[in-house]
């Protein structure tokens, strides 16, 4: 049972960016339903779920969803995100199964239902990134608690520490803190900042010209100290500007680089104190059944013989859903 005293050391919470883990099964992973249709985003979505349960035996599963995006950063920056192409049905089979709105949207409200069979939550907050709703749920309501991260979203960076993970779908595996310092050169903490600076092509955010990571990790090494902030930053870049190119580029560049920051900055402050209020009484509510006969006419319904039940009921009975608060 979880309880609101739950302690760092036992079992974690498994935190699923949903959209971020859907999007990653529709585009690749290859099974079709017995009507004829592409289903990967169900199937695939649900067999790594399943896998990640039985993997890391979490004390509770809750997925979040995406709200409908961030008017505050779309106030900020009309074009955040405006470049992403649309995502390729499943590059499995080509041009045999033409690309549908209407199935990526009907696989998704499929999986809602499904996992309305399980013992999982699911949370979203409206008009809302689910980042954001992930990093308000690690920094308050599950900040006793030890929790896995599973998203590619390399964002998520931000929040790992000594009790935060992340499972990344893309390297199948789990990433700490170490992992983060070993690729980039510094801490997670400071991932955010490093993104400001250098940009994002996949959300469409401009970094300063000719700074990568590496040239930042190499030019500005306060990046490696822990409680660092922007202005440290920037007021570092200014006092080395005459001895260092990049440092010249980052201290004109301060405008963009705030800009960025206040994009690429996980916000845990803006949620109104009425979806606060639905989300933890959404945390509140006991989910601890497996509803086998609703899910196996699911299932019978969307026409696919890849997800064994007995599978799932095995991996889910290894924890048992309970209040979070």
């Amino acid at each position: 049972m979880i309880d609101a005293d739950l302690q760092v050391s036992d079992r974690p919470v498994l935190l699923i960016d949903g959209s971020n883990a859907f999007v990653r099964a529709y585009c690749a992973y290859p099974s079709v339903s017995s009507h004829g249709y592409q289903l990967g985003g169900f199937v695939g979505f649900i067999k790594t779920m399943t896998k990640l349960v039985n993997e890391y035996a979490p004390s509770a599963v809750i997925v979040v969803w995406e709200g409908g995006g961030s008017q505050r950063r779309r106030s900020i920056y009309a074009d955040y995100k405006m470049n992403r192409r649309p995502e390729k049905l499943n590059r499995f089979y080509a041009d045999d199964i033409p690309d549908s709105d209407e199935n990526r949207i009907h696989q998704n409200i499929a999986l809602v239902k499904a996992l309305k069979t399980l013992p999982v939550w699911q949370l979203y907050a409206e008009n809302a990134e689910g980042d954001d709703l992930i990093a308000y749920l690690v920094c308050g309501p599950l900040q006793k608690h030890r929790v896995i991260i599973a998203s590619s979203d390399k964002d998520m960076h931000q929040l790992l520490s000594d009790r935060v993970s992340q499972y990344s779908f893309h390297k199948k595996r789990s990433l700490t803190t170490q992992d983060v310092y070993d690729e980039y050169g510094i801490l997670a903490e400071n991932f955010g900042i490093a993104k400001a600076i250098c940009g994002d092509a996949s959300d469409n955010i401009k970094g300063v010209p000719r700074i990568g990571f590496k040239t930042l990790t190499n030019k500005i090494p306060i990046l490696r100290q822990r409680g660092v902030i922007l202005d440290d930053v920037i007021s570092y870049a200014l006092s080395h500007r005459d001895e260092c190119h990049a440092c010249q580029r980052i201290s004109d560049a301060q405008q963009l680089i705030r800009m960025n920051w206040d994009l690429v900055k996980l916000d845990v402050t803006s949620f109104p104190s009425a979806q606060i209020g639905q989300i933890l009484t959404a945390l509140q509510t006991v989910r601890h059944n497996i509803n086998v006969i609703d899910l196996n006419a699911l299932l019978l319904q969307e026409g696919t013989s890849n997800i064994n039940i007995d599978d799932i009921v095995v991996t889910f009975s290894r924890y048992v859903g309970c209040k979070i608060l």
